[in-house]
């Protein structure tokens, strides 16, 4: 069975960049959801015992679809912080400089990837094997481990991560984005 993740803050502690009512529905109704979804489906399967990391690698059909928005739902969660924003810890500092150029080359390069999405989906910072760092986005569910890719930061693209906040206004979302983004949760990540 999989656990639906507990925040690791409270509802208010991203306000005013992320207001309580958009992080409660959107833990509690979205992302509890697709937990749900996800426990429904492997009922019966090889997938009952399997983790969601697990699910997410090797399943298809609307058991990928659930598993993997539950999946990308907990990089999202984790990748903000209260304490968020600002500029990545010294090793990270290295990996986007010499992958970037500079922090404000990725911040501009991921910002431009995510308002230029076209729908739902997910924009996120991922390292390819070669340890190389990349922004990609994801359509729908999609979650980059597929392309073999490990994501450090997930930024929510499906206008319920916004909406209530900033309406339809994804460029005035990400700038909000920016400033609880938890590079601590990235540097950890990194591998």
């Amino acid at each position: 069975m999989i656990q639906l993740a507990e925040l690791t803050y409270g509802f208010h502690s991203l306000e005013p960049h992320v207001t309580a009512a958009t992080l409660q529905a959107h833990h509690e109704k979205h992302h509890a959801g697709y937990v749900k979804r996800v426990n429904e489906l492997i009922v019966g399967t090889p997938f009952e015992r399997a983790t969601l990391d697990d699910i997410v690698g090797f399943a298809g059909g609307a058991l990928y679809d659930a598993a993997a928005q539950a999946r990308n739902h907990e990089l999202y969660f984790r990748s903000m912080s209260p304490e968020g924003g600002g500029k990545p810890p010294a090793r990270l500092v290295k990996a986007v400089e010499d992958c970037f150029g500079t922090f404000a080359a990725l911040k501009q390069e991921f910002t431009k990837a995510a308002t230029e999405h076209f729908g739902s989906g997910w924009c996120w910072l991922a390292q390819e094997r070669s340890g190389a760092l990349r922004v990609v986005t994801t359509h729908d569910a999609a979650n980059p481990v597929r392309d073999r890719l490990h994501p450090l930061l997930a930024c929510d693209l499906w206008e319920h991560a916004y909406y209530l906040d900033y309406q339809s206004d994804r460029a005035w979302y990400l700038d909000a984005w920016w400033t609880v983004v938890n590079w601590a949760f990235a540097e950890e990540r990194l591998q």
